[in-house]
């Protein structure tokens, strides 16, 4: 070759690639003045020539090389397998000769292996071992991470103590002396950093004899009324449920008494016997019993005749009242009482809260201190008779109500005010619209209060309070008739998984401005009319994903300004009557705000949040999910994200903006340039990309879905 004509040269230095198994690759070789010189391309590990020029040389119908007729030679792979790893040679034939390489490696998402007694027989008795065995399949090796699936802590047990973890890593998880709380499904998670993480579910059941508790050991009840006796039952496996009566005979359901069962969570129920138009016979020891194979036990309830008085102090206790406020006073009072939603003009359409301020003010109005010491009697105001006399369930103290004889001449004035009795720092309140009675209390230190309230209560309001502890059965009693449930300010801690058993009617509870930390689904086990539920101004960090499921007919839903991280925004599609959702000031991702907004939007739910600029990230994934339902290894999305996000680095890293050392405060610079590593120098555009999609984990696999868009949930 004559000395005067150039000699060969690369522009471009050969790509390494990081290619999942299954997708497709392609090496670029540029190469100018190649004059008569010819491009091979060779596999440098196994020294095998893979191709010269546009001639195939290998066997391989998955490779393929293509040439653009100027200087450009590609050598494509298709349907990547982990033998195509290795180094990759472009080489020209010039003497000595040129080459240049590029390296190729393989990786496998990771794939749970099916073991013999990996999910089949996960059964032990309480205070037993049991040992739980996952393993994963990828390249390179996956990571194993176990994690319960309701969101509880998993705890591990060892001589140096008991610990409360939210995960644990390895392959194999071992429960040491096991316990029923601890019952339920565990996920093996497999991830290796290349998606999708792939998961298992294990189901772990703890067996135990029987353990009954009862609440109300003496119950009384008036003759010709009808009553209803409680037990609360833990057993695994499930428990053969029986009733004695007092002559020791096994009850059946017949027109005399009604038996039910309601499930509490795997492993508690509560047992209902319910008997009618009681009779003295009726009256004495009820025995319920709960049997499986581990053993059997039983709990006696005593049933005992209620006298009630033959006359009645209603008509003393209206015309004291009456005598000392008037009508006309009365209605002052109550306006001035209640100026947030307890009028009859202005209680309609109270659904929640508009801001903290108001909700924090709210309490000041609620304690009129001038009845504070009043002269009115302590018993309850008088009220509309019900189809039955409620039954005293007695915890030391007797309490006789009745108000089926109030004089008819008094009916008239009665409709006209609320009638207020005091009680401490308590308030029962007839509300004269609807006859509703109204329960409220503050600065209480204890709930022993509640035992003065009535049985037919609607309203329980308990505020500016120091209550760190809900009991279990708390609000048992007010079952029937309990429609809200107001505890903002009052300090709780935590709550008893059966504090809201049996309240099938209850529609609004407000726990806002408290100290709870985490909200677990045995809360809901029987509030399934609830509308309205108020977590806000909260501590919690976790709220368990089946409430959601829990929950058919909740409307508005608030939990802003907690430590919420993550929900499994999918799950809102089974709200499907939700109106009204608050989420702001909580430490959320941007990627999860993205999704979780864009899964209320789908849902036409209303929700307020300070999105702090993201607006633009929520519209360029949409954009993406609806210009192709992309799928893995076809990556439509993925790459129109890329694109959308190589855009933003050009822009934001441009000369002008790479000068300027301001904070990172618009949306860009956050997603952008805050990710960017400090010590890197020159242009970083892909590097930067590669680091923020590798955020993008967590919102690949519901853009996958796309299709769907979130019309209903995504479940694994």
């Amino acid at each position: 070759m004559p000395k005067s004509e150039l000699e060969p040269e690369f522009l471009a230095l050969l790509e390494n690639h990081t290619v999942i198994q299954g997708r497709d690759v392609c090496f670029t070789c540029v190469v100018n003045h190649l004059q008569s010189y010819k491009v091979a391309w060779i596999k440098s590990d196994s020294k095998a020539i893979l191709a010269i020029h546009t001639h195939m040389v290998a066997h391989n119908p998955r490779l393929s090389v293509t040439h653009n007729g100027h200087n450009t030679w590609k050598l494509h792979v298709t349907n990547v397998q982990p033998n195509d790893s290795g180094t990759y040679m472009c080489q020209v034939n010039t003497e000595p000769m040129r080459s240049q390489t590029g390296h190729m490696k393989v990786v496998i998402p990771p794939d749970i292996m099916d073991l013999d007694d990996s999910a089949d027989n996960l059964t032990a008795k309480e205070n037993s071992d049991l040992r739980l065995r996952c393993r994963a399949t990828g390249t390179p090796k996956p990571k194993i991470t176990w994690r319960r699936e309701d969101g509880r802590n998993i705890t591990l047990r060892s001589e140096r103590g008991i610990q409360q973890v939210t995960f644990y890593e390895g392959g194999q998880l071992h429960l040491k002396g096991i316990q029923r709380q601890e019952m339920g499904w565990y996920l093996c998670i497999a991830s290796n950093g290349f998606p999708p993480a792939v998961s298992k579910r294990y189901p772990v059941n703890v067996h135990f004899k029987p353990l009954i508790k009862v609440f109300h050991q003496l119950v009384e009840a008036p003759a010709n009324s009808d009553v209803v006796l409680h037990c609360s039952v833990e057993s695994s496996p499930e428990p053969l449920n029986t009733w004695y009566g007092v002559d020791g005979i096994k009850l059946l359901p017949d027109e005399k008494h009604d038996l039910s069962e309601v499930p509490l969570n795997d492993y508690a129920y509560q047992l209902n016997l319910t008997i009618k138009r009681l009779h003295r016979d009726d009256f004495g020891s009820y025995t319920c019993s709960a049997e499986n194979l581990l053993g059997k036990t039983e709990g006696t309830i005593r049933l005992q005749e209620l006298y009630l008085p033959k006359t009645t102090l209603a008509p003393i206790r209206y015309t004291e009242y009456a005598d000392k406020y008037g009508p006309k006073k009365q209605t002052d009072r109550r306006v001035k009482q209640y100026p947030f939603g307890m009028d009859d003009s202005k209680s309609t359409g109270n659904t929640g809260h508009s801001t903290s301020t108001v909700r924090r003010n709210t309490s000041n109005a609620l304690m009129d201190p001038t009845t504070k010491k009043s002269k009115v009697s302590s018993y309850p105001a008088p009220a509309s008779a019900p189809a039955h006399f409620p039954p005293t369930q007695l915890n030391g103290q007797n309490s006789v109500t009745s108000s089926q004889h109030c004089p008819r001449n008094y009916v008239g004035l009665i409709l006209l005010v609320d009638v207020t009795t005091t009680a401490d720092n308590c308030k029962s309140v007839t509300r004269r619209r609807d006859n509703s009675l109204i329960f409220r209390c503050s600065e209480l230190t204890e709930l022993k209060v509640l035992e003065k309230a009535r049985s037919n209560t609607t309203v329980i309001e308990i505020t500016d309070s120091k209550i760190p502890y809900l009991p279990g059965h708390l609000f048992a009693r007010f079952g029937a008739t309990l429609v809200t449930i107001d505890l903002h300010g009052s300090g709780i801690e935590t709550i008893d998984q059966f504090a809201f058993i049996g309240l099938t009617k209850l529609e609004k509870l407000i726990l806002w401005d408290n100290k709870l930390k985490m909200v677990p689904r045995d809360w809901f086990m029987n509030t399934y009319s609830l509308k309205t539920l108020d977590l806000s101004f909260n501590s919690i960090e976790v709220i368990d994903y089946l409430v959601f499921q829990m929950l058919p007919k909740l409307e508005n839903f608030y939990f802003d300004y907690n430590q919420i991280k993550f929900i499994d925004y999918t799950m809102f599609a089974y709200l499907k009557n939700l109106k009204n959702v608050r989420f702001e000031n909580n430490p959320l991702s941007w990627g999860y705000r993205a999704h979780l907004t864009w899964q209320l939007e789908n849902q036409r739910v209303k929700y307020s949040e300070t999105w702090e600029n993201w607006g633009w990230m929520n519209v360029a994934i949409k954009e993406c999910a609806e210009s192709g339902y992309g799928e893995i290894p076809k990556d439509t999305i993925l790459d129109c994200v890329v694109a959308k996000l190589l855009d933003f680095t050009h822009e934001i890293f441009s000369t002008e903006t790479k000068q300027q050392k301001t904070e990172c405060t618009d949306n860009a610079r956050r997603l952008v340039r805050c990710m960017r590593p400090q010590n890197v120098t020159d242009n970083s555009d892909n590097e930067t990309v590669r680091r923020i999609l590798q955020d993008y984990t967590a919102i690949l696999f519901p853009m996958i879905k796309s299709r769907g868009r979130f019309s209903s949930p995504i479940i694994n």
